[in-house]
């Protein structure tokens, strides 16, 4: 999950030449924006509804609208999307970790019993 956000850098020539984009970092201000909102939405909200509820919707998000991404019209679609995406990251990072960390701390603390 790490990748998506970094590496879209990598396609920016491709969709400054497709969409005739004058300026294309908007895109990575898109992400950016929406990882933020994410890391702050879902950092908080998990203590709510629970982690694994959140890892399990995180993943979703980012998959659901990668794919629309991939199927963006324009530039604004897709820079609405890319920060779609990056919500589900920006919580799928924390979250994700939390999680894995709660189920070795079981793994370990089992086994010292």
């Amino acid at each position: 999950m790490n990748g998506l956000a970094d590496d879209s850098s990598l396609i920016l020539p491709a969709i400054a030449a497709e969409f005739s984009v004058g300026r294309p970092p908007l895109l990575t201000l898109a992400q950016n924006i929406g990882l933020l909102a994410g890391a702050m939405f879902w950092g908080f909200g998990c203590d709510i509804f629970g982690r694994k509820w959140g890892f399990n919707l995180t993943l979703g998000i980012t998959a659901v609208f990668g794919m629309l991404a991939a199927s963006s019209p324009n530039f604004v679609a897709l820079g609405c999307f890319a920060a779609l995406w990056s919500w589900g990251v920006g919580g799928n990072l924390p979250v994700g970790t939390s999680v894995k960390l709660l189920d070795v701390s079981d793994i370990v603390c089992d086994e010292e019993m």
